[in-house]
């Protein structure tokens, strides 16, 4: 059973007077105010993480029966009120009392004829904005005509209902002037606005109740983080995102011996092209695809890698071992997640409002008490402004923060800051991309060999439904009989193209968009099969036997003759922790290089080449990779590039990337005229393709000795001629 703290049932009694001071008894006519009577407002102002979901059930719940109410529970973000409805009906339950709660979006008309009838009891109704609040009324759920072509419910809500009506507006300051005209035009006997910001200029001219709980009394009871760390990292994106990750590590590293799963969200402003190139970054710098989440608008084109979860709803997320969320606004407000500790925020904005509400998804204290370790008490934001306002914004969060009582505020500058480091010397870089036109023909033919449900047997596309059964007493949990699996009816069904899309993206996600859906029929396309059939066995094996071969065999990676703008390396940020200094490479030093890497640096800089220490970044030089490597990622960094007298780019990878596969490497190995690259390793000696397409290797421990022999192999290549072009 779920209980209120203290200052959570002090806010529920002063609700309840609020609420009586303007309506003594909760007695109205018909359901509507009376004359005499004006409509309340009442604000509940508390920091996100208070429990504002559970201080408004139990304050509904605690109304009288007779006349009961009417309450329309309404927010525009979809997430929250999925998660609302799911927790009314759920670990809030108990403090609504005699309610009856029902989403908006399923709502029979006889449940809405019921709702409108009854005369007393409490019904809730958890609805988006957006079903009732947009232009075109007929169609929407609230606000349509029934079946039969009565009136609307929302009609009958304004005429014909015999209780108050309660407006519940969560997060209310993003109502908008037209969404409260259309709620006024129901006449409601009371707002319950829940929002620790400002509230919309149209409801003031009512008398407004603020019922504010400060922040201080919810820390006090474990329920908020005690420290906000505000990280002022003056440097590009993707070394922000370095520090965020060694900040989850740290934490990982505390709670290892506990339940809680530290998370960290990426808050993004563009949901066009950012959160796949954060995704990108993040699957560089060696998060597993499985642990992301995209809580984003999808792209039409973006292609994701294999483990990564694309979440349009609450649902998609639970049960899922994910660490990294990222989002725009929707996830913003109302989401609750209390192993979040840290936020990456990457936008332009001059919103403290909107900075203070990502604020409130990391705020929350995981198990609802304090650690000994201030560290695990501690919420950590990386705040990377475009627009370089961070002293103002700062200034306002603390000032925010302050007056609500957090205990602890930093701001906080690393020790070893990233500092710049110019290139001596600046020098273009290829571009290079997959392709797959020379021979598309083969890959068209392969799919027009995916066999077709209707030039099946019947008996092939069908398959009887399975399910695995385990019963448990409710009583005490116990495990009743053995696992069972039953039968029913036929599975569910699928179609050919959905079937052949699945087949390919579980094993390389970039295929699909390469198949021109032209190339069969839409009627083929759209027939199907049950699931589990032998038509979706045989359609799945062709698909993965056949198209992913071919285009394994199809696609090359080509030097792309127009980018813009031109890649180059330029100036660099590193952090000055053991530095190395070198003579010919285009930067004077570079840090964080192993042993290995530091051998192999010093072959390098011994012929007296000009060579770079390849950074993992967007602008760096990378080599897409026609299928995802094992641990996710689509592109190829390697670790050196060399620029030889012959006209030749040597790129050297000194790890020899052991996840990469044959097939991979052999890509790699094969690079247009101009670009080679040569993998090192002191377990595996190096690799290295010849002019003539033989590849050879050696056993060899030592790495400078390798390094040296790859740098004399490439420079012996006939040198480049003048019409062969290898940048852009």
């Amino acid at each position: 059973m779920f209980t209120l703290k203290d200052f959570q049932e002090e806010a529920v009694r002063h609700l309840y007077n609020g609420l009586r001071q303007y309506n003594p008894f909760w007695r109205v006519q018909g359901g509507h105010p009376t004359k005499d009577e004006k409509t309340c407002v009442l604000q509940l102002k508390v920091i996100t993480g208070g429990g504002k979901t559970p201080i408004m059930a139990k304050f509904l719940g605690s109304l009288p029966v007779e006349p009961g109410a009417i309450v329309l529970w309404t927010t525009p973000l979809s997430f929250v009120v999925k998660q609302t409805f799911i927790n009314l009906l759920g670990k809030y339950n108990t403090l609504l009392s005699h309610a009856d709660v029902y989403e908006a979006s399923n709502l029979s008309d006889d449940i809405k004829t019921d709702i409108i009838e009854k005369n007393e009891g409490l019904d809730i109704i958890v609805a988006t904005t957006g079903l009732w609040n947009r232009g075109d009324k007929e169609s929407l759920k609230l606000t349509k005509a029934t079946q039969d072509g009565g009136d609307s419910f929302w009609v009958l809500l304004k005429n014909m209902r015999r209780r108050p009506l309660i407006i519940v507006y969560d997060e209310g300051h993003n109502a908008s002037v037209a969404q409260l005209d259309r709620l006024g035009e129901l006449n409601p006997s009371a707002y319950l606005i829940a929002s620790a910001s400002p509230l919309p200029d149209q409801l003031k001219p009512w008398p407004i109740e603020p019922i504010h709980i400060p922040a201080k009394r919810i820390v006090d009871h474990g329920l908020l983080k005690t420290t906000l760390e505000i990280g002022d990292y003056r440097h590009n994106w993707e070394t922000r995102i370095e520090i965020a990750l060694e900040k989850l590590k740290h934490l990982e590293e505390r709670l290892v011996n506990s339940n809680i799963n530290p998370k960290i969200i990426y808050v993004v402003e563009d949901s066009k092209e950012r959160p796949y190139q954060i995704m990108d970054a993040l699957i560089r710098l060696g998060v597993s695809p499985s642990t992301i989440v995209l809580a984003t608008k999808k792209s039409k084109t973006a292609i994701l890698p294999r483990g990564v979860l694309y979440a349009e709803t609450l649902e998609d997320m639970e049960g899922k071992h994910y660490k990294h969320i990222i989002f725009n606004k929707r996830l913003q407000e109302g989401w609750d997640d209390p192993e979040v500790y840290l936020a990456y925020i990457d936008q332009d904005t001059n919103s403290t409002n909107r900075i203070t509400q990502i604020i409130g998804r990391v705020l929350r204290q995981p198990m609802g008490n304090h650690f000994d370790n201030e560290i695990l008490n501690t919420a950590f934001f990386v705040l990377n402004c475009l627009n370089g306002n961070y002293e103002k914004i700062i200034s306002d969060v603390q000032t925010y923060l302050e007056r609500e009582g957090v205990v602890n505020i930093k701001v906080v500058k690393p020790k070893e800051e990233p500092i710049k480091v110019p290139a001596k010397e600046y020098k273009r870089l290829p571009s290079l991309r997959l392709t797959i036109e020379k021979r598309l023909n083969d890959i068209k033919n392969a799919t027009k060999e995916i066999p077709i449900p209707g030039g099946m047997p019947k008996e092939w596309c069908s398959s009887e439904g399975k399910a695995v059964v385990q019963k448990v007493a409710t009583g005490d949990g116990c495990l009743i009989g053995p696992i069972e699996e039953q039968q029913f009816g036929q599975s569910i069904r699928i179609t050919l193209m959905d079937a052949v899309r699945e087949a390919l993206d579980e094993r390389n996600p970039q295929i699909w968009p390469q198949i021109d859906t032209e190339w069969l029929s839409e009627k083929e396309w759209k027939q199907s099969f049950s699931r589990g059939s032998r038509a979706e066995k045989e359609a799945h094996e062709r698909a993965v036997n056949r198209l992913i071969p071919i285009y394994d065999n199809c696609v090359d990676i080509e030097i792309e003759k127009f980018k813009f703008p031109i890649p180059i390396v330029g100036d660099i940020e590193l952090r000055p922790v053991n530095k190395v200094f070198f003579n010919n490479a285009l930067h004077e030093w570079y840090s964080a290089l192993n042993n290995d890497e530091i051998e192999a640096a010093n072959a390098i800089e011994s012929t007296g080449f000009p060579w770079v220490r390849n950074q993992v970044r967007m602008s760096s030089f990378s080599i897409p990779l026609p299928s995802p490597s094992e641990d996710g990622s689509r592109h190829f960094y390697p670790d050196f590039l060399v620029w030889l007298p012959n006209g030749w780019l040597l790129a050297l990878e000194v790890k020899g990337k052991h996840l990469l596969n044959d097939s991979l490497k052999s890509k790699l190995l094969g690079l247009p005229t101009g670009i080679k690259v040569g993998m090192v390793s002191k377990e595996r000696g190096y690799y290295y393709r010849k002019v003539t397409g033989e590849i050879t290797s050696s056993q060899d421990p030592n790495i400078h000795t390798s390094v040296i022999k790859l740098i004399t192999e490439t420079n012996s290549l006939p040198k480049l001629k003048n019409n062969i072009k290898i940048y852009p």
